[in-house]
């Protein structure tokens, strides 16, 4: 004898095949060979010689295809509907390789749980790494590399032609950019989330501050004087 499991698939909350009626019609099932109680591969047992087979099917219940190794596509899933109004991406190329299951001769129950993939996550945050990496990373716990932050060097920044609005444009005395990646070259690394500190002088710039401020005050005190005298001119009879 033998012992037979039914494969039932959903996707987007929709049945993958039902039976027309709205109810669920199975995919694939599942041939254990029967060995007094003893567990037996999918695949053809070394010991028994007794080979496991899965079979597939269509929506009305008509066998496609049987395979000895395990190995079946699931159909192709449409769009379905969603509660939002919208279409669900299309869905193929589903295969499932279930040759290492196996069957006791005792009643059901959940041994070992394995999971091959992840949660779907959210955006959490965003860091830029020294090297210039753009680092996200998802409520799921996952972390993927977005993208790279190019940087580019110049034989003479000081050469560059100011445009305004803190853009620059290359000339001959610059010369051609020389593109790399943050630490590589010439280039330095980057700091994330780090405001830079300022590389002046304060104390001289105070002076220099001051020294304007009186020069300011001295050509206006010039206009205010030569104003004087022209009203005074304006005033003589």
């Amino acid at each position: 004898s033998s012992h037979n499991w039914d494969i039932f698939a959903t996707a987007n909350g929709a049945h993958l095949q039902d039976d027309g009626n709205g109810d669920p019609a199975k995919v694939a099932s599942i041939t254990f060979p029967s060995s007094g109680g003893q567990p037996i591969n999918l695949i053809d047992d070394p010991v028994e010689g007794l080979p496991g087979t899965v079979t597939t099917y269509d929506s009305d219940g008509v066998p496609l295809q049987t395979s000895g190794n395990g190995i079946f596509s699931l159909p192709d899933i449409g769009p379905q509907q969603l509660s939002t109004g919208g279409l669900s991406e299309p869905i193929s190329g589903i295969t499932f390789d279930i040759s290492k299951s196996v069957e006791f001769g005792a009643g059901f129950g959940v041994t070992n749980l394995l999971q091959s993939g992840y949660a779907p996550g959210k955006l959490n945050s965003v860091n830029i790494e020294g090297n210039g990496v753009v680092l996200a990373r998802y409520s799921n716990g996952q972390s993927k590399a977005a993208g790279q932050v190019e940087l580019s060097s110049f034989r003479n920044p000081q050469g560059l032609k100011p445009l305004g609005g803190n853009e620059w444009i290359t000339t001959f005395s610059s010369g051609q950019p020389t593109n790399s990646v943050p630490g590589d070259g010439n280039t330095g690394q980057l700091l994330s989330s780090a405001l830079e500190e300022s590389n002046i002088d304060l104390t001289q710039e105070l002076v220099n501050m001051i020294v304007a401020q009186r020069a300011y005050q001295a050509n206006a005190q010039t206009i205010k004087t030569e104003d004087q005298l022209l009203q005074t001119l304006v005033n003589i009879r």
